[in-house]
């Protein structure tokens, strides 16, 4: 019998979930199915319902202690959806880009502006090594004169 290593089938099958999330989601649903981001969106719909309620009073705009009221109704609103919005909107991924990407970038954009064929790219290595003369050339053709 092989020891270690991957086997084919061994393990947990993908998107199933342990014996204690699954106890936790018994739980919710028995409780009426109150998920932590739903209960955050009800919270957060209720202080926003009261905050428009509040701002339609011309009693309570008149005063600053309802001025403030509505103020304090925002806050809460902007505080919950601070919490609640991971549960809703994706969280972008972060974009890295190398010297030699931006480079070719740079290449790419300026022989769009012209219509002209695209020059010669240098890769950082090309550029590192390249003399001040040359590079000063090459800079002030791609983006101007140096200043």
């Amino acid at each position: 019998m092989a020891h270690g290593g991957k086997r084919n089938g061994a393990g947990r099958p993908k998107g199933a979930c342990g014996k204690r999330d699954r106890e936790l989601q018994d739980l919710v649903e028995q409780r009426g199915g109150l998920s932590p981001g739903r209960a955050m969106l009800e919270s957060m719909w209720y202080h926003y319902d009261e905050a428009q309620r509040l701002m339609r009073d011309p009693t309570i705009t008149a005063t600053d202690e309802g001025r403030k009221q509505i103020s304090e109704m925002w806050m809460k609103v902007g505080i919950v959806a601070k919490y609640v919005a991971p549960y809703i909107h994706a969280k972008l991924a972060p974009c890295y880009y190398y010297e030699d990407d931006l480079v070719e970038i740079r290449d790419e954009v300026r022989a769009d502006k012209n219509s002209a064929p695209a020059p010669r790219t240098y890769t950082a290595e090309e550029l590192r090594k390249m003399d001040s003369e040359t590079f000063a050339k090459l800079y002030s053709e791609a983006f101007g004169p140096i200043h």
